[in-house]
């Protein structure tokens, strides 16, 4: 940017967004899962595939095709800040205390003060989940 005009350095900015967009519409045609069908997986893995493997766009992509950890130490994608704090539960650790823990967070959430706009949260939610056909719910325990 030091040695090129705003003007090129907008019109290079709007090559690749152009490029990019061609890529969406390309790809848009291709069938993904239902629960994809508002996100765009295949542009993700062409701008993956652009950028190459160390790149926080292709670890984003593989993190979210590999599925994302829930327990256990996940590697950094460069995408949020490293936080200090490792978790310190395996997932066999947590499905063994998930018996005793479930309860207790029902329980807490349960006792918590009422939102106002809680209803209103839970209608849109319900409707999502009927409209979109991805979600299963509300289920009762």
């Amino acid at each position: 940017m030091l040695n090129r005009s705003k003007i090129e350095t907008a019109r290079e900015r709007l090559a690749t967004l152009c490029q990019w967009r061609k890529w969406a519409d390309e790809l848009n045609e291709r069938t993904v899962r239902k629960v994809m069908n508002c996100k765009r997986p295949l542009l993700l893995n062409k701008l993956a595939t652009e950028v190459g493997d160390g790149h926080k766009i292709f670890i984003l992509f593989e993190e979210s095709c590999n599925g994302l950890k829930l327990v256990g130490e996940v590697p950094a994608t460069g995408v949020f800040k490293i936080q200090p704090k490792v978790g310190g539960t395996s997932e066999t650790e947590l499905m063994m205390q998930s018996k005793f823990l479930r309860p207790a967070i029902i329980g807490k959430t349960n006792s918590a003060a009422k939102h106002e706009h809680e209803a209103e949260l839970y209608d849109i939610t319900v409707k999502e989940a009927s409209e979109k056909g991805w979600l299963h719910g509300p289920l009762e325990f």
